[in-house]
């Protein structure tokens, strides 16, 4: 429809569950950087254990190059994007504060006798 004027949809933010899930995933992602831990010590035994200067190469080799580089990868932009989803709803909740703060001072501003009204 040419012309219509589009509205944004309405929307609630429920601050206590998207805190909940924020609290749940950054768990998640926590997580990540232990798993990373494990992986490196993992390749460092299996390297140890093939008793072999060319396998032991190779396997840091795969680690150092990608699997490592990987991880750091999951683990920096998990963090970033609990990070800012935080950043997020603490936003959502200062604006409906501020909103409400004009909302009650327009009120406030209101005559309330016909002499002020004039």
């Amino acid at each position: 429809m040419e012309g219509t004027p589009v509205g944004l949809p309405d929307y609630e933010v429920n601050v206590e569950r998207a805190r909940e899930v924020i609290s749940s995933t950054r768990g998640h992602v926590q997580d990540f950087d232990g798993q990373r831990t494990t992986l490196s010590t993992a390749v460092q035994t299996a390297a140890g254990t093939a008793n072999s200067s060319l396998i032991m190469g190779a396997l840091q080799e795969v680690y150092d190059g990608y699997q490592g580089k990987l991880a750091t990868v999951l683990d920096h932009t998990g963090n970033n994007v609990v990070n800012e989803a935080d950043k997020m709803v603490n936003a959502f909740v200062t604006g409906d504060q501020q909103m409400a703060d004009t909302a009650r001072t327009a009120a406030d501003d209101v005559a309330s006798t016909e002499e002020e009204a004039r």
